[in-house]
């Protein structure tokens, strides 16, 4: 589903001495069905049921295996810190698709 791009719409009234006018972003919809959270530090498995596929250790290809075959979209790409057993930090890559 394409979304035309984010329009705005006054929410204040601006004035010559109001610098900072706040604006309503109207925001199309990222995904109306599920969406997949997919992070290197967990099993690399698909997440849609009824696929048996399973990558482990190749985050990559099982990014690429949501868009080509499940024809999911990458909403957002970054990285995550968590803590180890040991108290010292544990970073990780983590991606968001949706549908």
């Amino acid at each position: 589903m394409e979304h035309d791009s984010c329009t705005t719409q006054p929410s204040a009234p601006s004035s010559p001495t109001q610098r900072n006018v706040w604006h309503t972003w109207v925001m199309p919809p990222i995904a109306t069905e599920f969406m997949v959270y997919v992070n290197t530090n967990e099993g690399l498995r698909c997440a849609i049921s009824d696929c048996n596929v399973s990558v482990p250790e190749h985050f990559e290809k099982l990014c690429n295996h949501l868009i080509q075959e499940h024809g999911l979209k990458c909403l957002h790409v970054g990285q995550e810190t968590s803590h180890g057993s040991d108290g010292k930090p544990w970073q990780s890559t983590v991606a968001v698709f949706g549908k």
